[in-house]
């Protein structure tokens, strides 16, 4: 999944501390990421993985 791909969803989910969807995974990205993760119940590591991404993914369908 591109960077920005995530930033953009991230973003879109009301984590704009992701900033401008740019494509580099910088500090910014890092911590929406965990914020992400600890939102829902995921390992707090800011590695966007597999899981990471599947429960994007739900929430990214959800809002269509």
């Amino acid at each position: 999944m591109p960077v920005k791909r995530i930033q953009s969803d991230l973003y879109d989910l009301g984590y704009t501390d992701v900033g401008t969807p740019d494509g580099y995974y910088g500090k910014n990205t890092e911590t929406a990421v965990k914020a992400f993760q600890k939102d829902n119940n995921l390992t707090v590591d800011g590695i966007f993985g597999k899981k990471s991404k599947l429960a994007l993914w739900e929430l990214a369908d959800r809002r269509g």
